[in-house]
């Protein structure tokens, strides 16, 4: 993430422009005792002198909503930027007018003082179309035994369309079972060129959208570590694929 800080007033009107437009946040929270990463998002509807006010957040099946008063860390992205703010669920159940016919209850958010820009994708992601199709077999994780072993859970099968050392992006087939969800964890099972070990890496949802009218979904997950796997040394094998994928990329071009 940045670290510098934009000036009060262009943070005002950061926020400002936020509510505005109703942009996506991401309220982040990390429990202090089992370190569980909880997400929710919802939209910024309104800026008070004191707090901005949101909708409910959506969270992943299962988990809890934030607890009030605990710190977390709201990201947004506006225009061509992406921002974030340290701040407080201050209260829930908030009364917001949306306009004259139309009121809601949503949650108060601390107002920050500073807004940061940070980076829109921490790691180079390569796209995949052109070379060997990667097949990806997704297992999902177990409810209560996060580091349960992943054929526990199966799910599907996928194909990868591009990747990344944080994470992957995968083009997948429901079948008879819900589509992804934003938040939900997956153990993702996969062979890269050149690696002779298949890999296998827990993840988490970031994003979902349709990818065709036949229920087919494309999904962006973040990957994780887990006690299974020796995450430094997969990221290590995938940064090597991505360098050779490079080069064969501009040799193409030649």
């Amino acid at each position: 993430m940045g670290t510098t800080a934009i000036p009060t007033d262009a943070a005002a009107k950061t926020l400002a422009d936020a509510c505005a437009r109703n942009a996506t946040v991401e309220l982040q929270y990390e429990h202090p005792g089992t370190k569980k990463r909880i997400v929710g998002k919802a939209r910024m509807l309104q800026l008070e002198p004191d707090a901005v006010l949101t909708d409910m957040p959506k969270y992943a099946t299962g988990d809890d909503p934030i607890p009030v008063g605990r710190p977390i860390t709201a990201v947004l992205a506006l225009d061509k930027g992406r921002f974030a703010f340290n701040t407080v669920i201050e209260r829930t159940g908030v009364p917001v007018q949306l306009n004259e016919q139309q009121r809601l209850r949503g949650l108060a958010l601390r107002r920050p003082n500073d807004v940061k820009p940070v980076q829109r994708r921490a790691h180079f992601r390569v796209q995949l179309a052109g070379f060997s199709p990667v097949s990806v077999s997704l297992c999902s994780v177990h409810p209560s035994i996060p580091d349960a072993c992943p054929i526990d859970g199966p799910y599907g099968v996928g194909t990868m369309f591009n990747l990344s050392a944080g994470g992957v992006a995968v083009v997948v087939d429901p079948g008879e079972h819900d589509a992804p969800k934003y938040g939900d964890g997956f153990y993702l099972s996969f062979a890269l060129p050149d690696i002779d070990d298949e890999m296998c890496m827990l993840c988490t949802v970031t994003y979902v959208s349709p990818a065709s009218s036949t229920g087919s979904v494309r999904i962006g997950c973040e990957f994780k570590p887990w006690s299974g796997q020796d995450f430094n040394r997969c990221r290590q094998f995938i940064t090597k694929t991505i360098t050779n994928l490079e080069r064969a990329l501009l040799r193409r071009m030649r």
